[in-house]
């Protein structure tokens, strides 16, 4: 069995190259479960050195675990990130640039028939589900982040999709047990299980919650005490499809979550390092404790998939396989510090002007963030000394910030030739107070 999920990170090593060609046969028979956890920042987790034990259950699997220290998210928004997980694609490239968010001036402009449009992954692309349907899998998924929809594009190619409304992880791991006989029916099988816990609003979870000294302490302690209930969920969902036997795990999440680390709060705002650097690591009972600190991104993931199952690739793919950095593995590494990766916020104009992109390479952060005043605003980071981004040296290294800024416009220029697709999505009352309590409207 195979599992697929997002939260942390470990590795593997094999010990001899025959051994590794035993581990990739029996992968290539293996179920796939796919597991995020949303807003989880990686900084959170005691895999990435938090004092606080928030993830116990998480923690255990790291001596069986490829383990990625630092993996970049393609957006600091669910939609676009999960979009760029599911095509292998950045969000300029796929499209999908805008998830449910809706202004108080949208919906005031037709209080009686309010709608909202929103952009989805386009029709031509093919994306996780239905790659995976294509393979031979049956396919399920659950996701408790209403941005993970049918209208979205994200359902395509599942055989059963469920959507929820941030129910928390309970609702999640019922509806799971309830479709559980026919899924370990399926024969090979990809599951994708998308929990919502720890996104704001953040519940005081008991009797993990501790209250602080502040209420900015206490928010954090909450937001804390959400990842150790996620914790409990993901240790419950192991436990009902037995997946530590023979099951490849690959575990992550969207995005992180800003508590005045830069003087903001929430995500969908910047390119900071804790908003785009997230938890990210493959799972499997073969595999011994592994660290990659070479920076990798989200789009890498569905590449490595197909290359460790044994799958044919799509030529539409931008990320790589992450292959090569699992010991034991035939496959050679690549030199991931080498290449430049991209995290963007493409907003429609209704919703924001200023489109910020940032990009790392050779462990520089460059964040690009036009104002509508006509200015452009860089700031330049170097992650191996200052991993918090605290110390702007734009000014001192223009030379860095050109030379970074000549990335952006090759990105640009690698479009995959598809159109950008935006559906209008009627909001009835309910789906207006999820989108305030979720802060999706603005």
């Amino acid at each position: 069995m195979v599992l697929v999920a997002v939260l942390g990170s470990a590795a593997v090593l094999l010990g001899c190259s025959e051994k590794a060609k035993d581990v990739r046969t029996s992968l290539k028979d293996s179920n796939v479960v796919f597991i995020v956890v949303d807003t989880l920042r990686a900084d959170h987790l005691p895999l990435y050195g938090y004092p606080k034990d928030t993830a116990p259950f998480v923690t255990s699997l790291r001596s069986h675990s490829v383990i990625f220290d630092r993996a970049i998210s393609a957006c600091s928004s669910t939609g676009p990130a999960m979009a760029s997980v599911f095509t292998s694609l950045y969000p300029s490239q796929h499209g999908l640039i805008t998830g449910i968010l809706a202004t108080q001036r949208l919906v005031k402009s037709n209080p009686e028939n309010p709608t909202i449009k929103i952009s989805r992954i386009p029709v031509p692309l093919k994306t996780l589900g239905q790659y995976f349907k294509e393979a031979g899998y049956r396919t399920f998924g659950v996701a408790d982040n209403l941005n993970i929809s049918e209208q979205q594009g994200f359902t395509k190619g599942f055989d059963k999709f469920a959507t929820y409304r941030y129910e928390g992880a309970p609702t999640v791991n019922r509806t799971l047990r309830e479709w559980s006989s026919e899924i370990k029916a399926a024969g090979r099988y990809f599951l994708y299980v998308h929990y919502m816990d720890p996104h704001a609003p953040y519940h005081r979870r008991k009797p993990w919650f501790v209250k602080g000294a502040s209420r900015a302490e206490s928010t954090l302690n909450a937001y804390d005490s959400e990842i150790r209930y996620a914790d409990e969920h993901i240790r419950e969902l192991f436990e009902m499809f037995n997946l530590d036997r023979n099951t490849l795990v690959v575990f992550l999440s969207d995005h992180g979550e800003e508590f005045g680390d830069h003087g903001g709060s929430g995500h969908g705002k910047t390119l900071y390092r804790e908003v785009i650097h997230v938890p990210l690591f493959f799972y499997h009972p073969s595999f011994t404790e592994t660290r990659v600190t070479e920076v990798v991104h989200t789009i890498d993931v569905l590449p490595t998939l197909a290359s460790v199952l044994g799958l044919a690739t799509d030529a539409h793919w931008v990320g790589k396989s992450l292959e090569g950095f699992i010991p034991g593995s035939a496959q050679q590494r690549f030199a991931a510090d080498s290449r430049p990766v991209f995290s963007q916020l493409l907003r429609r104009p209704e919703h924001e002007k200023d489109p910020k992109e940032s990009v790392i390479h050779e462990r520089h952060h460059l964040i690009v963030t036009p104002k509508r005043d006509g200015r452009i605003v860089e700031e330049l980071y170097q992650l191996d000394e200052d991993f918090v981004e605290q110390v702007d040296l734009a000014a001192a290294r223009r030379d860095i910030v050109q030379g970074l800024a000549g990335k952006f416009r090759e990105l640009h220029e690698k479009k995959p030739g598809i159109q950008a697709e935006e559906v209008d999505l009627p909001l009835d009352a309910d789906a207006i107070r999820s989108l305030k309590t979720l802060g999706y409207l603005e």
